[in-house]
């Protein structure tokens, strides 16, 4: 469903969420207050705003890839 590292935005949520693993059936994120756990099966994908950046190949060809948190 998501990528490690992953960064959205979910609508009528402030901030940035950073998808961090899946445990025991919960999504855990990473968000500025801490760590937040959504239950999988009551999780909207509706909600989910993903986020991209354009990066170009060796070759000079830029391609859309998902935004992902690098630290």
């Amino acid at each position: 469903m998501f990528y490690f590292l992953q960064k959205i935005q979910l609508k009528g949520r402030e901030g940035y969420f950073i998808f961090v693993k899946e445990l025991n059936g919960n999504l855990i994120f990473k968000h500025e207050n801490g760590i937040i756990e959504f239950d999988k099966e009551s999780f909207k994908k509706d909600d989910v705003i993903e986020l991209y950046e354009t990066v170009k190949l060796f070759g000079g060809t830029p391609i859309k890839r998902v935004l992902r948190a690098i630290n």
